[in-house]
């Protein structure tokens, strides 16, 4: 158990590696590929191939969390070197190396080699299960934004030194960093990656009763302390405070302290903010309609006993449930109940070892008011918070209007799994995503297997006893059917889904195979037709029905009807559209607006910026303060324009495949 009075580095995120998980970095890369398993490496003189195979350690077999493709080819030489998995107890060690050093790891790899012959005639040089060694910095890499955030935080690797029974040093060394030399997303600090700051150091164990040696990061993440666009909490924490709060036998520890609730819940509460006609802000219930209702507080707590209790304040027995809970007042007179409360609980769970979060939704309105409360609240649902807090609940609003609360709340904590909220959270740490499939990514993890999870005032910890290797499919958001395809009987027996992220670089991973490759059955791809059609993907109705079952493709899509073609008097074709396209439409307009109005009022907008901007300040403004104006009235102007409240209404959701004989799309 972590002992939570160790979290004391005063960051809002604190999360400790062991050698043993840095390692299964490498143990997750390799099941993906971007480890190499077989190297090449040849002599530009005279064309000699000297070949290079890596051995992984037994352990990798063992301790995956899926079966791996069986189609999976290690390396050419199964007769010279029948080893694949190795017993070697160095295969893929990491030791972390003091800071004073030019790498920061060291890793230990098993290869066997095939060489030429060392004598003119003779048989070919053959070496199994040779240490190799690599010295390698790794160390975090961040990107700064113009606000001085960090984005893309990522692990780099970058291999510095080799040893092993080469024959060449350099030229093996030049090859190694070609296949090795990468960069690992840290995506779990947020969609984007974009954090207020981040740290690292290192820890050793210089005595047996000390924490396991590790290396610990330490997060502060953008938190609003005010409504102000730049009201951010300021810089926080002290690498000198961090204790090391592994425990013995364990490979990772994460935890944040008490002092974390009130900055989330500040955070929630600000980023529903909007600015007043006439200066100052206020916390509208729906930004849509800010005359409904409005925020009154919100907050992040330990659940105790079914309550909040303040931090500070002793507590018999804590739930171990993370409570996030928003407040409000409707301003309308004739409702009879104005005060709502609205509470998402991320519940733990614990399944052989591995840790999920399961969300509860509650709201304490009687079924009459889920109309006008619920899918107003459900609106700040889909902010995109620092923490993150981004509950992708695309639909939530017709599911509560078509389906009453008795059936809409189960389908809202349905779509809170996808909560990235939890995501900051390395119970399942991503390491890569890949795109195996033409119509769904994989995400490929380290997953932390774990016992509890205390959740109290001193707030949330948990360590990791053992590792897995795992993976899990994501639905693509922007996946829709296209079209139907008929038989020759004029049946329905496939459905084209439009692919819209198409890229040279996903194309090429259309036909690898490593271990972990996640790749369904699909009939075929058809390229783009016309200047507005994308790629789309060919499924059987079978093929579409396993998809959705395995959570790789969407169950319910909206549709709505905006065309219907009659002919002699009888409906003949209906023109529909997902809300999926309607709002890329919509962004593709008012962007085509946006480039219109720079093109024909840019100067009126700019004048009139500076008249805005002379009569307030009493003197002339700068040009980057002319330009900063001039911007907010052009998004003015285009929000004016073209109003997200002119969209037509959302229809019920349905499911593409069990309604198919609905579906007649242009």
């Amino acid at each position: 158990m972590v002992d939570q009075s160790k979290i004391t580095s005063g960051f809002d995120l604190e999360l400790l590696l062991s050698e043993r998980y840095i390692q299964y970095f490498l143990l997750t890369s390799f099941e993906t590929g971007s480890m190499p398993w077989y190297m090449q490496d040849t002599d530009p003189d005279t064309g000699v191939i000297t070949h290079i195979m890596i051995h992984p350690p037994v352990e990798l077999e063992q301790n995956r969390l899926y079966e791996p493709r069986d189609d999976f080819v290690a390396h050419p030489f199964p007769n010279e070197v029948p080893i694949v998995f190795t017993n070697h107890g160095d295969a893929c060690k990491v030791e972390l190396l003091p800071d004073d050093q030019e790498a920061d790891i060291r890793v230990t790899l098993i290869v066997s080699v095939v060489g030429p012959p060392l004598l003119p005639g003779g048989n070919p040089l053959i070496l199994t299960e040779q240490d190799m060694t690599l010295d390698a910095k790794f160390f975090i890499a961040s990107d700064i934004d113009a606000n001085g955030t960090q984005k893309d935080v990522r692990f780099t690797l970058e291999v510095v030194d080799i040893n092993g029974p080469f024959l060449d040093k350099a030229k093996t060394l030049k090859r190694v960093k070609e296949e090795v030399d990468r960069d690992i997303p840290l995506t779990i600090f947020g969609e984007d990656s974009s954090i207020m700051q981040i740290e690292s150091q290192k820890f050793f164990a210089e005595q047996s009763d000390d924490p396991p040696t590790c290396l610990g990061l330490y997060v502060n993440l953008n938190l609003k302390n005010g409504p102000e666009p730049d009201a951010f909490f300021p810089a926080r924490g002290d690498l000198a405070q961090a204790k090391n709060f592994m425990p013995k036998g364990h490979h990772l520890a994460f935890g944040f302290s008490g002092d974390l609730y009130p900055r989330l819940g500040s955070d929630i509460f600000q980023r529903m903010a909007s600015p007043k006609e006439g200066g100052g802000f206020f916390y509208p219930l729906d930004p849509d309609n800010p005359g409904m209702g409005h925020i009154k507080s919100a907050v992040v707590f330990p659940q105790a006993n079914g309550q909040h209790v303040p931090l500070g304040t002793a507590a018999t027995q804590f739930d171990n449930i993370l409570n996030i809970q928003v407040k409000g007042e409707l301003d309308i007179d004739t409702f009879f109940m104005p005060d709502f409360r609205m509470t998402i609980s991320l519940v733990p769970v614990i399944d052989n070892g591995v840790l999920t979060f399961r969300p509860r939704f509650d709201l304490n309105i009687p079924a009459a008011g889920w109309l006008i409360v619920g899918s107003a609240l459900l609106s700040f649902l889909t902010l995109k918070l620092a923490i993150p807090l981004t509950l992708a609940l695309l639909a939530a609003k017709a599911i509560i209007e078509d389906l009453g609360e008795e059936m809409a709340v189960p389908l809202i904590e349905a779509k809170l799994e996808d909560a990235s909220f939890v995501d900051s959270f390395p119970n399942k740490l991503p390491v890569e995503k890949r795109h195996w499939d033409p119509a769904y990514t994989t995400e490929h993890q380290i997953v932390s297997l774990v016992k509890e999870v205390p959740i109290n005032n001193e707030g949330l910890a948990f360590a990791a006893f053992d590792l897995r290797i795992g993976k899990e499919p994501k639905i693509l958001k922007n996946a829709v059917i296209r079209s139907e395809v008929r038989d020759d009987a004029g049946n329905v027996s496939g459905l084209l889904y439009r692919i819209n992220d198409w890229s040279r670089d996903f194309e090429k991973e259309l036909d690898l195979i490593f271990p972990a490759t996640d790749r369904l059955g699909f009939v075929e791809i058809l390229p783009p037709q016309g200047g507005v059609e994308s790629f789309r993907v060919h499924l059987t109705v079978d093929q579409a029905v396993e998809r959705i079952k395995t959570k790789r493709l969407i169950d319910k899509i909206a549709y709505r009807p905006y065309k219907i073609d009659e002919v002699e008097n009888q409906i003949y074709q209906i023109l529909t559209l997902s809300d999926v396209e309607a709002e890329e439409i919509r962004q593709l307009a008012a962007a085509l607006l946006r480039r219109d109005l720079v093109a024909t009022k840019d100067a009126e907008f700019r004048q009139q910026a500076h008249d805005q901007l002379l009569a307030e300040l009493g003197r002339e403004p700068t040009p980057e303060e002319v330009g900063a104006v001039r911007n907010i009235l052009l998004e003015a102007a285009v929000e004016a324009l073209f109003s997200r409240k002119a969209m037509p209404v959302m229809s019920k959701p349905f499911n593409p495949v069990s309604s198919l004989p609905a579906i007649v799309i242009w």
